[in-house]
């Protein structure tokens, strides 16, 4: 809501969403503390996780690098997340990609481009109910000896990007 009351956008009343719901959510850190004390403290103290489907369709992909070629189909959420996996956060587009983009039902609507580390994940869904395209990029897997690289104005040309959006959870 405050997002798009920044942008002049109207927001979607959250009860017009679908929603699910996942319990148990431990998280990645789970797995990266499996052996410590913490990794049981978390286990003991799941939280839930609650999605909001997107109200428009969509169609998203996923791509290795910022070429966006040979993309594989990815959900924007994804439901069915079995019981033993403790990472639900996964619902969002899969988890981190390098880039991903959603075509959306949203007719002649801007573009944008999200850079987001993983809690932006979370975000982009809402962002499909008014974006005819959303181009989602995770800026930690570019740019080092071992990775693609991305550069952003290339980028924005290509994709004719009409706004910027940067989603962290700071």
């Amino acid at each position: 809501t405050a997002f798009c009351e920044s942008v002049g956008l109207e927001p979607v009343a959250l009860d017009r969403f679908q929603t699910g719901v996942y319990e148990n959510f431990v998280g990645s850190m789970y797995n990266f503390t499996s052996g410590y004390a913490q990794s049981e403290a978390l286990k003991k103290n799941p939280d839930t996780l609650t999605y909001y489907l997107p109200i428009v369709e969509t169609h998203a992909k996923y791509y290795a690098d910022a070429t966006l070629t040979n993309g594989y189909p990815v959900s924007v959420v994804y439901r069915g997340i079995k019981e033993n996996n403790s990472n639900k956060y996964l619902c969002f587009l899969g988890g981190d990609h390098p880039a991903a983009v959603i075509e959306t039902a949203v007719e002649d609507g801007p573009v944008c481009l999200v850079l987001k580390e993983s809690y932006g994940n979370a975000f982009v869904p809402f962002l499909t109910n008014h974006y005819s395209k959303v181009v989602v990029v995770d800026p930690r897997k570019f740019n080092t000896s071992d990775t693609p690289k991305l550069y952003l104005p290339d980028l924005i040309e290509v994709t004719g990007c009409d706004d910027l959006i940067v989603a962290t959870a700071n």
